[in-house]
């Protein structure tokens, strides 16, 4: 049986369904993210779990215990918020400590907890300062290590590095990932940020205007994604609408503006549009003799690891990424070759 079980939750704001049917499972230990741009109801859903919000409809199971009707400090739950939240008059070890006096767990159990936990989060030698005096990733280990002091049975992150800058950002990321499995603490992350979920993640909660739109591991997400706005917000993309023109020998021939792409036949049978998703990398120049479509290089934009092309081709604007090997690259109205593997080609549902 699932650690943590959402059944049918549902959460409206008079005619206005913030979340609709949300049913997930998810296992004990597991890294689950909620994953969506803003309204789409993560947090909503983020709320109800910890009991902020109360559902309109539907059941929150946590252990085997039904929690929905339970209020937050009786939930057994550990929360990091977007701003910490941390007492600016205490210290990092008041602050860290203060959950388990309001629980009365012995002093001498509490203050050994608090060492253990500032140990983990790797701030043990700065237990006597205060907030202010801590940058923003101390500040977020501080908020870490007060939610995990409890050991709580869910861990909730409410997009807990936003506000970190783009390289400390990527190093909490590891640095929380690693100290989520060390203690196989169930954690449910919100956030807007693809690159997060995907490096952070056991598994994907994709969510768009209330709705889960599709859960899978980042992997398979990111590789096949189920529509086109699951496709778009999983990364950079190339959505192509076309029209079925042919099938043989395992193949689809789909035509696009003035070209055809030859696509991997996916089996069911397809009627009006065809949806395409290619990602970026997933293209390559060619010989143009040897090539499946020409193309034109409009714009070639350096970013230190990789170069990326925006290309004018015969099916509409493409995007091609490329890994940076130190070689010459191909430059801008430079006419060019591309070449995929018709396997690399995902068809997906278009936007409802």
């Amino acid at each position: 049986m699932s650690f943590l079980h959402l059944q049918g939750l549902v959460k409206k704001y008079g005619d206005f369904t913030a979340v609709e049917k949300m049913d997930i499972s998810v296992e004990k230990g597991e890294f689950l993210s909620l994953l969506g741009p803003s309204g789409c109801g993560k947090t909503t859903t983020l709320q109800m779990i910890a009991g902020f919000t109360v559902p309109t409809e539907g059941r929150i199971i946590i252990d085997g215990k039904d929690v929905t009707e339970l209020k937050p400090n009786h939930r057994g739950l550990g929360i990091v918020f977007q701003s910490y939240a941390l007492f600016p008059h205490m210290t990092v070890a008041e602050n860290v400590i203060f959950g388990l006096e309001m629980r009365k767990v012995p002093k001498k159990e509490a203050r050994q907890r608090v060492a253990e936990v500032l140990e983990l989060v790797h701030l043990e030698q700065f237990s006597q300062r205060f907030p202010k005096e801590l940058s923003g990733g101390q500040r977020q280990r501080v908020a870490l290590a007060r939610a995990l002091v409890i050991k709580p049975n869910v861990l909730l992150l409410d997009e807990p590095l936003s506000n970190l800058d783009a390289k400390l950002r990527e190093d909490m990321q590891i640095e929380l990932r690693e100290i989520q499995r060390t203690l196989a603490t169930t954690t449910i992350l919100v956030t807007h940020d693809q690159s997060e979920a995907l490096a952070m993640s056991d598994r994907i909660a994709v969510m768009d205007k209330g709705r889960l739109v599709q859960i899978d591991d980042p992997l398979n997400a990111y590789e096949f994604p189920q529509s086109t706005f699951v496709s778009n917000f999983l990364g950079k993309t190339n959505n192509l609408e076309g029209t079925l023109v042919g099938r043989s020998d395992g193949r689809m021939q789909v035509r696009v503006g003035d070209g055809v792409l030859d696509v991997r036949d996916t089996g069911p049978s397809v009627d009006g549009p065809v949806h395409l998703s290619i990602r970026p990398e997933k293209l390559h120049f060619a010989d143009i003799s040897k090539a499946r479509i020409t193309a034109r290089i409009q714009t070639r934009v350096f970013l230190g690891n990789h170069f990326m092309f925006h290309l004018d081709t015969p099916v509409g604007r493409l995007l091609l990424t490329m890994e940076n090997s130190g070689d010459a690259v191909k430059g801008e109205n430079e006419e060019v070759g591309l070449t995929w593997n018709p396997g690399e080609i995902r068809i997906v549902q278009g936007d409802r």
